[in-house]
């Protein structure tokens, strides 16, 4: 269970009607929200703020941020100039929104758990499912407000993008991938796919999975083996065609000859018929499968793959698949990936930790400091991440720094960790041209600051 908190980290929970005042309010400008919604705010505008995280340790004051249909599009400590218009007449002012507090990225959350009621799990074969082909589900359709619901919870607890998972039903869960949030609140995909794997807690059955696991690849390491092979047989099979094609040419230009020599009464006796050359057979070719193709990117280096673990089998388990077939891995979970923390670091496995405090994780809440510090220590990239209770992030984390954590790496591990994880932009999770406009607005000294406001803000 969640405990308490101390009296000093207790948040304001104002009134309902306090509550949609606030909202209202929330960036408010000189202008009436009529005018908000119909004066160009979702093509254009600029937040004026006191100051600007616009990455781990760098802060800018005051700071100017433009947003451009959702996307930042100007990070400055002047405003932006007025528009002349033609021969410079006809200028326009900015629209400009003031607020009071700091601006900071919004966070990357690799396990949100959004996503994970779409499908079901398919537990004999690697699914060629793709979340991709779920994204556009957050539309307004009455039949997706469940999902729409999720979107803006999301949102609304200040994250900026967020991962998708196939992350219930089986061991094979298929294709997910990150996706930010438009104006419309739709999901937009970032990033390359990602293959989907867990192994169970118990020693019997994480072993028999991890052999499943590796029929799979060894399957489609042979499949590939057998294209080589196919080549090298294609390759025999067009020069015995050559050579079939030069026999026929000779067969046919004898069978000519003879022809004339028995027009003309010269046919020899005795002379023995030409056989008809063989044309070869070409090779079989191996039989295609899409899946396949997926589990080979993944073995190539050329797509992630997201594998669930978290008791101390699983995670060897984990780390011998990694070597045995070459993966980029990233591990959920990890329970205890602190006892195994120098293999992991040896095995460049980065880990993401959940800051849910579930009843049925199996260490206690007082320990994730310890655990974090201890994979930290011997170099191991660790991310952390809501496990699904999205609404509680900053305040699990704030419980972390409280407890001794470093605010500006705990920021990092919530913001341009995870984002390096999943192989983005090395500008995503900061306050730069080109992210997302999906950010915080915070007051006091961090966004970790239970006494203080936080807000999400979604762009228009």
């Amino acid at each position: 269970m969640t405990p308490n908190p101390p009296k000093h980290h207790l948040r304001f929970n104002p009134p309902p009607r306090l509550t949609a005042l606030l909202s209202l309010l929330l960036f408010a400008s000189p202008l009436s929200a009529q005018d908000f919604q119909d004066a160009g705010y979702q093509r254009s505008y600029t937040i004026h703020a006191d100051a600007a995280w616009i990455a781990p340790g760098q802060q800018i004051s005051p700071a100017y941020v433009t947003l451009t249909k959702g996307v930042i599009t100007r990070v400055s400590q002047r405003a932006p100039e007025e528009k002349k218009g033609m021969f410079g007449m006809g200028g326009s002012t900015p629209r400009i929104l003031k607020v009071s507090g700091t601006l900071a990225a919004g966070m990357v959350d690799l396990w949100s758990g959004l996503g994970k009621d779409l499908q079901g799990g398919d537990r004999h074969a690697v699914s060629s499912r793709r979340m991709k082909d779920n994204l556009l589900l957050g539309t307004a359709d009455a039949r997706d407000q469940q999902l729409v619901s999720q979107i803006l919870g999301v949102r609304d607890a200040g994250v900026a993008l967020t991962y998708l998972s196939f992350s219930s039903g089986g061991m094979q869960r298929g294709l997910g991938v990150s996706a930010s949030f438009n104006v419309q609140n739709l999901l937009h995909a970032e990033g390359a796919e990602v293959l989907e794997l867990s192994l169970p807690g118990d020693a019997v059955s994480v072993h028999a999975t991890a052999e499943g696991f590796r029929e799979i690849f060894s399957d489609a390491q042979a499949w590939r083996d057998s294209w080589d092979e196919y080549d090298g047989k294609l390759e025999k099979y067009n020069e015995k065609l050559e050579k079939y094609e030069k026999e026929l040419q000779e067969y046919l230009d004898k069978k000519e000859e003879g022809k004339k020599e028995s027009t003309a009464g010269q046919e020899s006796k005795g002379k023995k018929e030409e056989k008809l050359p063989t044309r070869p057979k070409p090779p079989k070719k191996p039989q295609n499968k899409s899946a396949r193709d997926d589990v080979l990117a993944a073995m190539d280096g050329k797509s992630l793959v997201r594998l669930e673990a978290q008791s101390f089998l699983a995670i060897q388990e984990a780390i011998a698949l990694k070597k045995e077939f070459g993966l980029s891995l990233f591990l959920v979970g990890g329970d205890d990936a602190h006892q195994l923390a120098s293999e992991l670091a040896d095995a460049q496995i980065p880990v993401v930790l959940s800051l849910s405090t579930d009843e049925s994780r199996s260490f206690p809440e007082q320990d994730m400091l310890s655990r974090w510090m201890t994979l930290e220590d011997h170099g191991v990239t660790v991310a952390l991440s809501s496990g699904g209770l999205h609404k509680d992030l900053l305040f699990m984390a704030g419980q972390l720094i409280a407890q001794g954590a470093d605010s500006e790496e705990v920021w990092s591990a919530l913001t341009t960790i995870p984002a390096g994880i999943l192989r983005l932009s090395e500008d995503f999770g900061r306050v730069r041209v080109g992210q997302s406009g999906s950010l915080l607005l915070f007051e006091g000294a961090s966004p970790f600051d239970a006494s203080a406001a936080v807000r999400a803000h979604k762009p228009r």
